[in-house]
């Protein structure tokens, strides 16, 4: 049985099909082809709102409804990674044979990183903050922009599967090898590091970050799979060990570092000095 009706200025078509009903829109979606190159990579595609990013013929590309694809890229480098949120766009650009970390925020390009190291994976892009991977000191490390200057997030040997970012929450994993099957989750959000979770497993692909939650599947004490959730108010998964300055669960070089940078400041007598003013 098949019923034509006029609803609000459009012909709907009702097909019954058992219990179920479709309700198919006349005339009301079409479709346009955006690229116009040979070389359109069929990975490099990335859609926020009315905007989408491509690489074609190696270049970045944004198409905006209504509006001709421009290039945004330099036109000189080969390109790939690219990611596009609320109007600005990133992507990875090969420069002097290594690939550095892009970003276009609407008025001109910007080389987020410093030249020295050779990127790694797909550029993050979220309220104008960043994130990608660069490898230094034999692993790679994630590196953060927050919108005015770049920070290097972890500094360490260890591996890392998943790399999420939303506004400013940077969320991920990382393990010593998959002989071990154990990850660590930590999340960056306001100039603090956060240890969030043990999870028994180094396959952590379904680990996500919203703009106030991280929520994961992993293991349960049965060895079940479990939906598990951090947020702000919940008791920490792990007590922080005396000494542990930087909030990573451990004490090390990095905590002594920022002790001995602020050896001997004493709020109370000069409250001015940068150490004891507020974040």
């Amino acid at each position: 049985m098949s019923e034509r009706m006029k609803f609000s200025g459009t012909f709907v078509l009702f097909l019954m099909f058992g219990h179920y009903s479709f309700a198919v829109a006349a005339a009301e979606w079409g479709n346009q082809q955006i690229s116009s190159g040979v070389m359109v990579s069929p990975w490099e595609l990335a859609v926020d709102g009315d905007q989408v990013a491509f690489v074609d013929g190696g270049q970045v590309m944004l198409w905006v409804v209504g509006q001709t694809p421009r290039r945004i890229s330099g036109g000189q480098n080969s390109c790939r990674g690219t990611q596009v949120s609320g109007g600005i766009v990133g992507w990875m650009e090969q420069i002097g044979g290594k690939y550095q970390a892009m970003l276009w925020d609407g008025q001109g390009v910007r080389q987020l990183s410093d030249g020295r190291h050779d990127g790694y994976g797909d550029m993050l892009i979220s309220d104008g903050k960043a994130a990608w991977q660069e490898p230094v000191g034999g692993a790679r490390q994630i590196f953060y922009w927050d919108g005015q200057a770049r920070t290097q997030i972890t500094a360490n040997m260890k591996s890392r599967e998943v790399v999420r970012l939303n506004g400013n929450l940077l969320v991920w994993n990382e393990f010593g090898t998959y002989a071990v099957p154990r990850s660590h989750i930590y999340c960056y959000q306001d100039q603090q590091l956060t240890y969030l979770a043990r999870v028994e497993t180094s396959n952590l692909g379904n680990l996500w970050a919203s703009r106030s939650l991280v929520v994961w599947i992993g293991p349960d004490s049965m060895d079940d799979a479990q939906v598990f959730v951090a947020m702000k108010g919940l008791a920490p998964a792990t007590k922080r060990p005396d000494g542990d300055v930087n909030g990573d669960l451990k004490i090390d070089l990095q905590d002594f570092m920022i002790v001995s940078s602020n050896w001997l400041v004493d709020c109370a007598e000069t409250p001015e000095n940068a150490a004891c003013q507020p974040e």
